[in-house]
């Protein structure tokens, strides 16, 4: 988006506009999501532990740990 908008001079100045915005939104929740991540794996490693009963959605097949 960057390099379109300095070498673009087709594209009109909304577009640019509009993806650099988008680029910006992109990065960001990236980055909200990259700060949250080790929680998230924290959260789910409990989950997948405290489960103990599993049924298979497909086959209803059933097994405990």
């Amino acid at each position: 988006s960057i390099f379109m908008w300095i070498f673009g001079n087709g594209a009109g100045s909304s577009l640019q506009i509009a993806t650099v915005v988008a680029f910006v939104v992109t990065v960001g929740a990236g980055f909200m999501f990259w700060r949250d991540l080790p929680d998230f794996k924290l959260s789910m490693q409990a989950f997948m532990q405290s489960q103990k009963h599993w049924k298979c959605r497909d086959c209803n097949h059933e097994w405990e740990i």
